[in-house]
């Protein structure tokens, strides 16, 4: 098993609690995919879930961290006003007005980090993710035409030993009801010096095969399950830790806002 797991830090806890439980280890689906003979393995948390002994202190934030924080009422106002409809209305590509109304949301979540000691930047991309309700992943391959399950992001492309200096990624529950984030704290290189895999060079397993390896050979991995109410969210580097996202049954689906960017570096400028 690997080494410590990636903390994780409420930015401010004053403003709402986050419920975080624990996996008792990880179970396989396999999906047949379009091209003949083409199967695709995924993992998903596996059940019943306990109280998670993780701690998570307060404070400044640290960028090897998991982050958590309460944006508040306010941030999902202005999505329900400015982003859902014209995301309702979306037949495809963006409109220019819905990529003008998320460079707007984006302005805005950007000074609540700010305000909470998170200085990212905005030459990554912004989205919202739309994921049905009682749906186990929130994460869907457009390639594959599945949902991916646990899986490690792959924006940057950098090779499995610089993995830490991978964009991060700030996600908020935008939507009506709670949603998951589920995440196993540690990253791939933890994950290969426990399989014993040496990274570099032309022989170097791409980081699906990392985690696919990793929880076949160790199947009571313990993953963590995160509980996000609507203006709650996170900020971490997705293309570190295998993570995924869940939604519960219920009438609404979720909606989540996705913003990317370098960490310490919010004054810079970019696009969509």
């Amino acid at each position: 098993m690997p080494g410590a797991a990636v903390p994780i830090r409420l930015l401010n806890p004053g403003l709402g609690k986050f419920e975080i439980e624990q996996s008792t280890g990880v179970r396989e689906e396999t999906v047949q995919l379009a091209e003949p003979g083409g199967i695709a393995r995924s993992w998903y948390p596996a059940g019943p879930w306990s109280q998670s002994p993780v701690s998570a202190p307060t404070g400044m934030a640290d960028q090897d961290e998991i982050l958590l924080a309460t944006f508040g009422g306010g941030l999902v106002a202005l999505a329900h006003k400015s982003i859902i409809p014209l995301v309702a209305k979306s037949s495809g590509k963006p409109s220019e007005a819905l990529q003008d109304a998320l460079l707007t949301m984006r302005e805005r979540l950007h000074a609540e980090l700010s305000g909470l000691g998170v200085e990212l930047g905005r030459e990554g991309p912004t989205d919202v993710i739309i994921t049905p309700p009682g749906f186990p992943s929130t994460s869907f391959n457009y390639a594959e035409q599945r949902y991916m399950g646990l899986h490690v992001d792959q924006h940057d492309g950098l090779p499995l030993a610089r993995r830490s200096q991978a964009r991060r990624l700030c996600v908020v529950n935008i939507g009506w009801q709670h949603r998951y984030l589920n995440v196993f704290p540690h990253p791939v290189m933890d994950m290969c010096q426990s399989l014993g895999i040496t990274p570099g060079g032309d022989a170097e397993p791409a980081s699906r095969e990392v985690t696919a390896r990793y929880f076949t050979a160790y199947p009571d991995a313990g993953v963590l399950r995160v509980r996000l109410a609507p203006g709650q969210g996170y900020v971490f580097n997705t293309q570190d830790l295998p993570h995924d996202g869940a939604t519960p049954s219920c009438q609404s689906p979720g909606v989540a806002f996705h913003a990317m960017g370098a960490w310490g570096a919010a004054s810079e400028s970019g696009k969509l």
